[in-house]
């Protein structure tokens, strides 16, 4: 999203929202994979579904939604 952000000129090349944002080590536990995310991480459907519909408006057009 960030190089789509800069590459559609929506957010200048100067301004990196990663920037400071530390990621730590999780332990992986037996049958974990790398994929998994932490339950309390994982953005709720609702959360998810406002995302989507920003993005779509932010590219001007409106993708079909699911019920």
């Amino acid at each position: 999203m960030r190089k789509l952000a800069w590459r559609l000129s929506w957010l200048d090349r100067s301004i990196d929202p990663l920037d400071g944002l530390e990621i730590g080590r999780t332990n992986v536990l037996h049958g974990a994979t790398a994929q998994d995310v932490d339950p309390r991480l994982r953005p709720e459907t609702r959360q998810v579904r406002a995302m989507a519909a920003a993005a779509d408006e932010l590219c001007g057009r409106g993708a079909p939604t699911r019920s």
